[in-house]
């Protein structure tokens, strides 16, 4: 069963992985495919349930989170190759 706790806790991970990328961007996409594991499981938990649409809603901030870090990924690699 999920709780608010959990709900809480991914939202926390969500933040602390916006600060994060910033500082780190390598760790930073290993991270945040770990959350978005996480998310998942906790969705399939929390199906049918109140918690649901907030886990999917964190699970998409995610998910847009990790499109942007590869498109800059891909973009630095681009640049650095006009260089």
């Amino acid at each position: 069963m999920v709780t608010q706790t959990d709900v809480d806790h991914l939202q926390a991970e969500l933040e602390q992985l916006r600060e994060l990328v910033f500082n780190d961007r390598t760790s930073v996409e290993l991270r945040v495919e770990q959350v978005i594991t996480k998310a998942g499981h906790l969705r399939q938990k929390a199906q049918g349930s109140n918690f649901e649409p907030a886990i999917e809603s964190v699970l998409a901030l995610l998910q847009c989170f990790q499109s942007g870090i590869k498109a800059q990924a891909e973009l630095n690699r681009y640049k650095s190759g006009m260089a």
